[in-house]
């Protein structure tokens, strides 16, 4: 599931279809911070990592920040984003 500016598109081909239609073709990110935390009794972990992007022919960079949980590959190799 990816969750967009409070829409949410779950599956592969909902997913990729959203992230196709976005009005631009190209975007550079830089990343100035990754933060790792152990979550639940599983060992699981969370990843925390913001920064910025530049979108082609934009002066300004965009902030982002985005929350990773990622699974183990025993469970069909789901990644959980939240933005």
């Amino acid at each position: 599931m990816l969750t967009f500016e409070g829409q949410k598109f779950q599956g592969t081909q909902s997913i990729t279809g959203k992230l196709t239609s976005l009005p631009f073709q190209q975007c550079q990110h830089g990343i100035t911070t990754v933060d790792c935390q152990p979550s639940g009794p599983a060992g699981g972990m969370l990843v925390f990592v913001s920064g910025n992007l530049q979108l082609a022919g934009e002066q300004h960079a965009l902030k982002f920040s985005q929350a990773n949980v990622p699974f183990d590959a025993n469970t069909a190799g789901q990644l959980l984003c939240v933005e």
